[in-house]
């Protein structure tokens, strides 16, 4: 008996042993190692192919360990924002975040983000020329002439409009093309919109679009409207071009009947999903939307097609920026390390070839594989986007643009859902934002 004691005594301490070499060599593998935290805003498919960017980071910098975070790791239903002020109010920053538009300037002057300038002076590889479009990204991402963020890519939005190609072939209609204006997408729209059994209730609308501030400013600005005046000082959307284009969009809705109701949308989650379901025959859409909706099954042959959105009246096409970009806390211990990472998203291709060119590359040396990978994905055609990119707008009023956007939003509501005009709408969100902007 005292024979197999000993005997279970010895094989535990051989356990125990074996255990201790294993923790000391997964320590040894790390020991020595610069750590770097990144904070991201999404989860699901998104932050998996993310994840798949981290392993090959980590195995060209085996010097770094690079940990992902999201805000679930701050608690379940935390936005990204909330979980990123969180975490700097309470003394414990992510060496690196996310960021896009709008937010350079007021992070900049709240002193929690660092300036690029020095690491990019030292870089040998990059240069502010190297980006594009033009040098509209480096002029959102600056401050005071410096740069603080490094663009990862953008994508004009709207992009253009989706289109059920079997559903055109069967009515007999043309696809649409860059050509088209409000006329043309407003007579499509009427003749794909179809109640199939007679029930009263639409089956397949001709059209979907969202309804929140970056459709609704395409539109204030696709028609030559502004929300700004040029000095950000005065808030001018209530003039006749703003109020006609979202008048416009709205009487598809509560007019024509061309396109759902925002209740409808909610219903199935939002105007992707609507258009993903056939239950519509187009989309004002961009770029990402195909592959996360996602719009095709595995294996399902590519059904649909996009064009460029229409314009109004032949106008220039003024889409809003919508930017993505890699920002570092001015406390990281290791802040080379950290713009390796920023670096390696920007520059290396590897977002790219994970998530199928979902959105156009800041860095153009980059845009041949993202044109061929977009290729790859679903037939389209990168390169309209590149060039109507250049056009972009991102909408202004720095740090204020929060409140400025939940304020005009409230009323845009209104004018969505049929219960004011776009007329009222807009001489009210005029009086509120001059309000804030004197502040």
């Amino acid at each position: 008996m005292r024979r197999k004691k000993q005997k279970s005594v010895f094989l535990l301490l051989v356990f125990l042993s074996l255990c201790s070499l294993v923790f000391l060599g997964v320590q040894s593998a790390y020991a020595g190692k610069k750590k770097i935290v990144g904070l991201y805003h999404a989860g699901g498919e998104e932050l998996g192919h993310l994840e798949s960017i981290v392993e090959e980071f980590e195995r060209l910098h085996p010097d770094i360990e690079f940990e992902l975070q999201t805000a679930a790791a701050v608690g379940g239903s935390t936005s990204y924002f909330d979980a990123l002020q969180i975490r700097i109010a309470g003394g414990d920053p992510p060496d690196v975040f996310i960021g896009w538009e709008g937010w350079t300037v007021p992070w900049a002057k709240m002193g929690v983000i660092l300036n690029l300038d020095p690491l990019l002076e030292e870089d040998p590889e990059i240069n502010k020329e190297d980006f594009g479009p033009e040098s509209l990204l480096i002029n959102v991402f600056s401050y005071n002439g410096n740069l603080y963020m490094l663009p990862v890519d953008y994508t004009p939005a709207p992009t253009g409009l989706f289109y059920n190609k079997k559903v055109f072939d069967e009515a007999g209609i043309n696809y649409p093309t860059g050509e088209w204006t409000h006329k043309e997408y407003l007579s499509a729209a009427k003749r794909l919109t179809k109640d199939f059994d007679g029930d009263g209730r639409i089956d397949q609308y001709g059209t979907v679009f969202g309804s929140w501030f970056v459709p609704w400013l395409y539109m204030v600005w696709s028609n030559g409207a502004r929300f700004f005046n040029e000095e950000e000082t005065k808030c001018v959307i209530n003039e006749p071009e703003a109020a006609e284009a979202i008048q416009m969009y709205a009487d598809f809705i509560n007019e024509y009947k061309v396109a759902p109701h925002p209740s409808f949308m909610g219903q199935l989650g939002g105007k992707a999903k609507v258009f993903a379901a056939r239950k519509a025959a187009m989309a004002l859409g961009w770029t990402s939307e195909p592959k996360f909706t996602p719009f095709c099954k595995e294996g399902e042959e590519v059904w649909y097609g996009m064009s460029l959105y229409p314009t109004f009246n032949n106008k220039p096409r003024i889409p809003y920026l919508m930017t993505l970009g890699w920002v570092i806390h001015p406390e990281t211990k290791y802040p080379k390390a950290a713009w390796e990472w920023l670096k390696f998203e920007a520059t290396r291709g590897w977002r790219i070839k994970e998530m199928g060119a979902t959105a156009i590359p800041a860095l153009k040396s980059l845009l041949p594989l993202a044109i061929e990978e977009r290729r790859k994905l679903d037939g389209l055609d990168m390169r309209e986007w590149i060039e109507l990119a250049k056009n972009g707008r991102i909408p202004g009023g720095g740090e204020k643009w929060s409140q400025i956007s939940d304020i005009a939003q409230s009323e845009l509501d209104l004018v969505f859902l049929g219960e004011i005009s776009a007329e009222e709408a807009c001489k009210k969100i005029q009086k509120e934002v001059d309000k804030i902007l004197a502040e």
